[in-house]
């Protein structure tokens, strides 16, 4: 049984009862926790709207409406393009069409974004003095399954708050938190969430950007679970085409769908729906 000791001054946090419970189950001495590195506070992050180049509204409008037809709910769109490609503008006409057909859109993008103004969009920032462990808004199993998923599986870094760990590692549980609280927002209004990330895997460098991209997928798979929804691919696409072509009709079964916006090229996220934007200034043949 793991104790609230004097030696727990030590720690960067005090303990919660989720912070307790993680160190029983791997054996995290709490007098050993690193101190906190010179890292600075991670600020909130803003929702994603970069400047960008002017991008063809028609293009920017038909693209989103693709997206928005195609991604079933527990799949995820990987949205790839050099900066200036039009990767912002996408995802703001998406979440004003996804908006306004009643639906919820959550966004999570670097704290260099610009400020937000993707309609009904919420911003989706880490707590600065709680453990990355209880960042995660979930069961203390499937948080711990998804903070594995994406990549922070070391038990020693599930105890430390933000400013104790990298930018890469502060970059992971965003996306873990993000994904738990888009499904349960998912389960409370009985609806589908879609999470828009701007700039994924931006901070990471290329080996751990391709084992965060492919850890999404059993990411979702694991809400999909939770979420007490499992069917298959099939069946979840019929499911959201029939919703689609009749919005009267009440959700009955919850879910979150996923768009990764990046500029690596060479990220590939296993399953996923993958849209290639040109680069606008590239010269054409």
């Amino acid at each position: 049984m793991v104790t609230a000791a004097p030696r727990i001054l030590l720690s960067p946090l005090a303990p919660t009862p989720r912070v307790l419970r993680t160190c029983a189950l791997f054996g995290v001495p709490l007098d050993r926790a690193p101190a906190t590195h010179n890292h600075p506070d991670n600020p909130d992050p803003r929702l994603p709207l970069a400047a960008e180049p002017p991008v063809p509204a028609a293009l920017v409008a038909a693209i989103a409406r693709v997206i928005d037809d195609d991604l079933a709910p527990f799949r995820v769109c990987l949205l790839q393009g050099p900066s200036g490609s039009g990767k912002s503008s996408i995802l703001a006409a998406l979440a004003r069409r996804v908006r306004a057909r009643g639906d919820h859109v959550r966004a999570l993008a670097p704290p260099a974004a610009h400020p937000a103004k993707l309609p009904g969009a919420r911003a989706l920032a880490l707590r600065p003095n709680r453990a990355l462990v209880d960042q995660v808004d979930a069961p203390l199993k499937v948080a711990l399954d998804l903070l594995a998923a994406i990549g922070i599986a070391e038990p020693a870094l599930l105890v430390l708050p933000p400013n104790a760990v990298s930018e890469g590692q502060r970059h992971r549980a965003h996306l873990a938190r993000a994904l738990a609280l888009a499904a349960r927002l998912a389960l409370r209004r009985r609806a589908v969430v879609t999470l828009l990330v701007d700039e994924f895997a931006s901070p990471l460098d290329p080996d751990w950007a391709a084992a965060m991209a492919r850890g999404v997928p059993r990411a979702m798979l694991r809400l999909e679970r939770f979420l007490g929804t499992p069917r298959n691919a099939g069946e979840a696409r019929r499911a959201h085409h029939t919703r689609r072509s009749t919005p009267a009709r009440p959700i009955t079964r919850p879910g979150v769908r996923v768009v990764l916006a990046t500029s690596r090229p060479a990220l590939y996220v296993p399953g996923a729906m993958r849209v290639a934007l040109p680069d606008p200034l590239a010269p054409r043949t």
